[in-house]
């Protein structure tokens, strides 16, 4: 999934439902101007400006990472100003449905990644963060405020056993093809296959544009190994048929 692409969909769009998602980087929270820039004379423009003027109406307005930037000492000018991630979390207004779409969830698998250093703290990607008003210690998920009040479900899904939390070695979305196969593909293969197959075996208008529906576990990890993007196409064309025909 994209940066906050998981949380974006579950709460502000109606379709596709989602039963199990897996995020590689959350960013429930960030405050690294590596985001942008890694030296130089720019980056040293970057960081002036996310120190001074990250939240003013402009930079907001052109600059899109900009809205998912929370500096914990400056919270006040950081739920006012910024545009984006405030209302995404409901730290500031609580969006009964942007929480019951999150919480809907059968699992989320949270991936961090063990040498990441895009992400300030590496933790966000398990909604871990600083406290608010300091710059540490690092919190784990249980112990923020998000967490504890519940603003978007995380608790709801966490205490019924639906969220795993899981760490890899590399860097930044650095992960290997058997870590995939490992943790991703049976939350992939388990229960949709099965929902897939039943779906996809009744005729429809779409199913002349795929040849065949995906064989089980093992033949799925094979495919994908000798040919991922293929195997990868085949998915989507099975996922958009199935949208599809849920939308009649």
């Amino acid at each position: 999934m994209p940066v906050f692409g998981l949380e974006l969909q579950m709460n502000c769009c109606t379709r596709p439902a989602l039963h199990a998602s897996i995020p590689f980087q959350f960013k429930s929270d960030c405050s690294n101007s590596t985001l942008f820039l890694q030296s130089g004379v720019l980056c040293k423009l970057v960081d002036w400006i996310i120190k001074f003027a990250i939240y003013c109406d402009f930079v907001q307005e052109h600059l899109a990472p900009a809205g998912y930037v929370k500096i914990p000492n400056d919270i006040d000018d950081y739920k006012s100003g910024c545009t984006f991630l405030p209302k995404l979390n409901n730290e500031v207004f609580i969006n009964s449905t942007y929480k019951e779409r999150f919480s809907s969830l059968k699992n989320l698998v949270l991936i961090m990644f063990d040498g990441d250093t895009i992400l300030v703290p590496k933790e966000t990607s398990w909604f871990g963060y600083y406290p608010e008003g300091s710059w540490s210690p690092i919190l784990s998920a249980q112990e923020t405020t998000l967490y504890k009040e519940d603003w978007i479900g995380l608790k709801t899904l966490d205490e019924a056993g639906k969220v795993k939390f899981l760490k890899v070695p590399g860097t930044h979305l650095e992960i290997s093809l058997k870590e995939m196969e490992s943790y991703i593909l049976p939350y992939l293969v388990e229960e949709n296959t099965t929902q897939l197959t039943s779906t996809l075996s009744q005729p429809s208008n779409h199913q002349k544009y795929i040849d065949r529906t995906i064989s089980p576990e093992e033949d799925f990890k094979i495919r994908l190994h000798n040919d991922p993007e293929s195997t990868a196409m085949k998915l989507h064309a099975i996922w958009s048929a199935k949208n599809q025909e849920d939308r009649y």
